[in-house]
């Protein structure tokens, strides 16, 4: 089983940047360095490079193990819907009481990840022996930003400070 792309996507950069940032789900939100928004730059490589890099890997595998069964992980929705999550240890910053993901961010972060799955989702072929698996029913309720009593899947997630 694999679970592939979401280093391509630069995904830790893009959360990292979400959880300092005041708004990265805004439309002209652009991440330092970067030469457009994080909407657009997430986008594009998902559009882009990640359909054709899936298919490559799967090609590479397929080449050394010709009759090997490849099962494709999507990925697990971070965020409870309507959720805001908070980065423990942090100096509060406006509109949401501290480093983390206010609810739109969340929803954007949570858009994109959507994206991705239906990317990755799209590149099986269970005549060449290539499935894929949605594991997001199996996370489901243990999202970050659920309930208290809820079992989070997801280690605490922790920025880096200055």
């Amino acid at each position: 089983m694999l679970t592939i792309r979401g280093s391509d996507l630069k995904w830790t950069d893009a959360l990292i940047a979400c959880a300092a940032a005041s708004n990265c789900a805004s439309p002209g939100f652009v991440r330092q360095g970067d030469p457009k928004p994080l909407r657009d730059m997430i986008t594009d490589r998902i559009n882009g490079s990640e359909e054709t890099d899936t298919a490559r890997v799967i090609q590479e595998i397929r080449s050394k193990a010709a009759n090997a069964v490849i099962l494709l992980a999507g990925y697990p929705q971070v965020f409870t819907t309507g959720s805001q999550h908070q980065v423990p240890n942090y100096q509060p910053l406006p509109d949401i009481g501290g480093v983390g993901f206010s609810a739109d961010e969340a929803a954007f972060l949570t858009e994109m990840a959507g994206k991705l799955v239906i990317t990755i989702g799209s590149t099986f072929d269970l005549a060449v022996k290539t499935n894929y698996v949605d594991v997001r029913g199996d996370w489901a309720d243990h999202e970050l930003g659920g309930p208290l009593l809820s079992e989070s899947y997801f280690n605490s997630l922790w920025v880096s400070g200055e």
